[in-house]
C-alpha cells in the first residue's frame, strides 16, 4: 500500500497519468481545478493516513513507483 509519507510521489504520478490519458475529456474547461483537488499532496497524505475504505497500491518496476491503483 502507498504510505502517507509517499503522498508527494503519488500526487506527481497521479497528475502526470491524468494528463497523459484523460485531458481529451475536458472540452469546455481546463483540468487544473480537478488536478489541484484530487492530487493535492496534503489531501492525499490525510487520506492515506485515515482509516477509511480507500487504499492506493503502487505499480512498481523494480523498486521504483511507475503507477498506482486506487
Amino acid at each position: 500500500f502507498v504510505q502517507p509519507h509517499e503522498a508527494e510521489v503519488l500526487a506527481s504520478l497521479g497528475k502526470q497519468s491524468y494528463l497523459d490519458h484523460y485531458t481529451h475529456l475536458w472540452t469546455d474547461v481546463h483540468a487544473s481545478p480537478y488536478l489541484t483537488t484530487h492530487f493535492d499532496p496534503a489531501a492525499l497524505r490525510a487520506q492515506l493516513a485515515a482509516d477509511g475504505p480507500t487504499r492506493y497500491l503502487w505499480v512498481l518496476v523494480g523498486d521504483a513507483p511507475q503507477g498506482f491503483a486506487k
